[in-house]
């Protein structure tokens, strides 16, 4: 899978091999799509060189392949488990969401996890004449 082949980008759905499972599909194209717009606004803005759409691509493939296909993979395995009620006590994730129901500084942290699948492009911006320090 490739996000990025030489002027093509892929973004969204069109970018994963499958639709992730769980909001994860939506979640993930949204992000994708900032991406790369962040990506396409500094090289038009000549804040960016070419080498940001292949960061681009190293990036959000990497975010499929450790976060979003992973995680979705699990919640389309959770859904054929014919003992749901057992889930809580036997699934790590679902572990996680009982823990967080009592506990909620461990809710707020597995709140923030979801940012995971974010990256900052702008980063990768050249530094502008204007903010050279002399």
């Amino acid at each position: 899978m490739y996000f990025r082949v030489g002027r093509v980008l892929l973004a969204a759905d069109a970018a994963h091999l499958r639709n992730p499972f769980g909001g994860l599909g939506l979640a993930g194209g949204l992000v994708d799509v900032g991406c790369v717009s962040d990506c396409l606004i500094g090289l038009h803005e000549d804040k960016a060189d070419d080498t940001i759409l292949a960061k681009y691509d190293e990036v959000r493939r990497k975010a499929w392949h450790e976060l979003i296909n992973p995680i979705s993979s699990g919640n389309f395995q959770r859904m054929s488990i014919a003992d749901a009620d057992s889930l809580p006590d036997t699934d790590p994730f679902m572990s996680m969401v009982k823990r967080a129901n009592g506990d909620s500084a461990f809710k707020k942290d597995l709140d923030d996890s979801a940012y995971a699948i974010c990256h900052d492009f702008t980063q990768y911006y050249k530094e502008s004449k204007s903010s050279v320090k002399l």
